[in-house]
């Protein structure tokens, strides 16, 4: 809906070009918008940009959603000046293994969650469960595949999770070092 554009521009960014396949959350994003803010819609698969073009490309949540990753790993790849910066998230392999298939946390007689259950995560592919609708399709890959596939596509990796001071300030966050709910990826164009 365009507010991490808007966040950019207030950090400095001279543009952006925020890309989303949905027509109503780019009509919310565009009600809101900012000169130096650019809105395209348009599915990362399909996306044609000029290359070397970016110093930052950023991805929230959407390449769980993507069945063949290495081309838009490539495309992104081209997209990003040398030494440009590729920032995801996407849902952590631990949490996509058992999608569709069972409930992951396992709690004590207290009703407390002490384990998460990992099952089937060698198994790679399409996964269907419920995300608000029945029958969301995601694809699971092994945290090895992700980061092997980057390599291939010209990146360098670094992970991070929470800030400590802000599990601090926000103690449900470490519950997130039990089980990372999301995999946040920083990758540097070579």
């Amino acid at each position: 809906m365009g507010d991490f554009a808007r966040w950019l521009v207030g950090e400095d960014a001279s543009s952006v070009l925020g890309v989303e396949p949905s027509e109503n959350m780019l009509e919310a994003a565009r009600s809101d918008s900012h000169p130096n803010i650019e809105y395209q819609q348009g599915f990362v698969e399909e996306l044609e940009l000029p290359d070397a073009q970016f110093d930052l490309v950023i991805s929230s949540l959407v390449f769980h959603y993507v069945e063949d990753i290495q081309p838009v790993f490539e495309k992104i790849h081209g997209w990003l000046k040398a030494g440009g910066t590729l920032v995801f998230s996407t849902e952590h392999p631990i949490t996509t293994a058992i999608q569709g298939k069972r409930r992951g946390w396992v709690d004590d007689n207290d009703g407390k969650k002490i384990d998460w259950l990992v099952d089937d995560y060698s198994t790679e592919g399409e996964r269907v469960s419920r995300w608000i609708v029945d029958g969301v399709v995601r694809y699971h890959r092994m945290l090895s595949t992700t980061i092997n596939l980057l390599v291939e596509s010209g990146f360098r990796i670094t992970e991070s999770h929470a800030p400590e001071h802000e599990e601090a300030n926000e103690p449900e966050l470490l519950e997130e070092r039990q089980r990372p709910p999301l995999l946040f990826i920083r990758a540097i164009a070579d």
